[in-house]
């Protein structure tokens, strides 16, 4: 159990802002079992107290956030927006306080919190901030002075206030390691977590599973992967709010290992220091030809392409530069069978065919796999075409399948290894695809696979473990599903020959081959 201590101030009045709450989110109803009152009760503490965003209870979004509270036995919550001064902090409670408690403006009031949401001993800086700003002016807080200064006085909202997002404090910096000996950074903003970002995870639990200790990964703090790494003895976690914060946090490490475009650029703008440097490219498109993205691949000490048509295009721009190919890894986690076969009863009687992809543009070939859907409805009745994700296309792609009673869009999935299990088989018509690392847990699932024969797919994909099709042919789709659905035994050998393939895709393997570039570029590993 945590560690409870005890914070004292007394009751203000706030600025109302609370009072306009609309609805409050499904997470604070969850906490409290119902839905909290509109408003809350504001105290103004007897020293500036800052809580550590990283230790919230539960998110508020991108300008506030919640830590869990004990008034009197009864559980709260404290809110905290960008601009909140560090003595006042407003509580969230099922009840109004001020009438369960008798409170007037002055009380007295304790409340009690985990000792680890307390970030202790704050800088010289910020106590000096606060106290010119704060000191006896607890009036401004309600004031309309206040309001107007908080927006342009940058020091104000720095250092004198809570800011969530603001975590790396000029004078408040969290002490870094300096004996990290691969930094990871992956500052990708998709509001759900996709192949790279889940590759770049993958990849750093197999080096620490193949015994790479002392790695530091650099994430943003609303990205997909904020919540997914957690700091322990060999693993240093750091969440940033841009690349500027990104350079900063580089320091202390041997090599840095960029993992998307974001990243490449804060690698080469923290190389300018000294730093080495490599890049995993994942596209096919050519790199922007502007002399910075130029510069930040010419001087990288190796570019890692995915696959021989992403090497290609990059020979294409830089023939000089040192490329290696190192391919993705299938997913290590397992599927869950209950939901497997959950999954299968939900489709009873039907035949299968599913696909899993971001919605977000044409290249995946969505379109494509409506329009063979569109084919089979009458020549297959019994099959079913399940989509899983999402994006900002999905409306569009529904209205394309409007009349179309074979096929079924899922959503985006928390557990697509469980959903690619209960395919009886798998279309991947993608237009543009450097690798498609989801191919690989679909073989891994022993899933038979229909893709296109397009870009870095026919690596994957080689003779006997899968079909290919023209990129963009509807109709070459819809022949091959309907074949393959007729014959049981070509579906299980497709299986056992994926099966076979998709050995040389294990994570431990790919995670050698990045030890073996860290080493040829002067990374000892112990």
């Amino acid at each position: 159990m945590s560690i409870l201590v005890t914070l004292r101030g007394c009751v203000i009045s706030g600025r109302g802002t609370a009072s306009k709450i609309r609805a409050f989110g499904p997470e604070v109803i969850n906490f409290f079992g119902e839905p909290p009152v509109r408003g809350s009760l504001n105290l103004a503490l007897e020293k500036p107290v800052r809580f550590d965003p990283e230790q919230v209870e539960l998110p508020g979004g991108k300008r506030t956030f919640f830590w869990a509270c004990e008034i009197k036995g009864m559980r709260c919550l404290i809110t905290r927006a960008k601009g909140h001064p560090l003595h006042i902090i407003e509580i969230v409670a099922p009840c109004k306080l001020r009438d369960k408690f008798q409170l007037r403006d002055g009380d007295s009031m304790e409340l009690k919190v985990s000792q680890e949401i307390v970030l202790e001993d704050l800088s010289w800086g910020t106590k000096a901030a606060w106290n010119f700003f704060w000191r006896f002016r607890e009036c401004w807080y309600v004031s309309k002075a206040y309001r107007m200064l908080i927006g342009p006085f940058w020091l104000i909202r720095r250092m004198a206030t809570q800011s969530p997002q603001y975590h790396a404090k000029l004078w408040n910096r969290k002490k870094l390691r300096d004996d990290i000996s691969v930094c990871h950074i992956n500052l990708a903003r998709n509001p759900k977590l996709r192949g790279g970002e889940r590759q770049t995870e993958i990849l750093v639990e197999a080096l620490a599973a193949e015994g790479v200790s002392r790695q530091r990964v650099v994430v943003l703090r609303q990205g997909p992967l904020a919540q997914r790494f957690h700091s322990r003895p060999n693993l240093e976690v750091c969440r940033v709010r841009n690349r500027l914060s990104a350079i900063f946090v580089c320091r202390g490490a041997s090599l840095l290992h960029a993992h998307e475009a974001h990243a490449a650029q804060v690698a080469y703008a923290a190389s300018l220091f000294g730093k080495q440097y490599l890049i995993t490219r994942r596209l096919t498109k050519p790199v922007h030809s502007n002399s910075y993205s130029s510069a930040v691949y010419r001087n990288a000490q190796t570019v890692v392409a995915l696959t021989e048509a992403v090497e290609n295009s990059l020979r294409d721009r830089f023939p000089d530069a040192s490329i290696d190919r190192i391919p993705d890894a299938w997913n290590p986690e397992y599927p869950d069978p209950d939901g497997v076969r959950q999954i299968k009863k939900k489709f009873a009687g039907k035949f299968v065919v599913g696909h899993a992809a971001a919605m977000d543009g044409p290249e995946k070939g969505h379109s494509v796999l409506l329009q063979a859907a569109r084919t089979l409805q009458q020549d297959a009745p019994d099959f079913q075409f399940v989509l899983l994700g999402s994006g900002r296309l999905e409306e569009e792609f529904r209205q394309q399948a409007e009349g179309l009673t074979n096929v079924h869009f899922a959503g985006w999935v928390e557990d697509p290894i469980t959903w690619i299990a209960a395919f009886d088989l798998f279309a991947f018509p993608s237009l543009v695809e450097p690798l498609g690392s989801t191919l690989l847990d679909v073989m891994r699932a022993g899933v038979p696979v229909v893709a296109s024969r397009v870009d870095g797919i026919p690596e994957i994909i080689t003779e006997g473990c899968g079909a290919l099709v023209p990129p963009g042919d509807a109709g070459a789709l819809a022949e091959q599903l309907l074949r393959l659905s007729r014959s049981e035994e070509l579906r299980q050998r497709l299986s056992e020959k994926g099966l076979e393939r998709v050995k040389e895709f294990s994570p431990e393997l790919i995670a050698r081959e990045h030890m073996k570039i860290y080493q040829d570029h002067g990374l000892v590993l112990d």
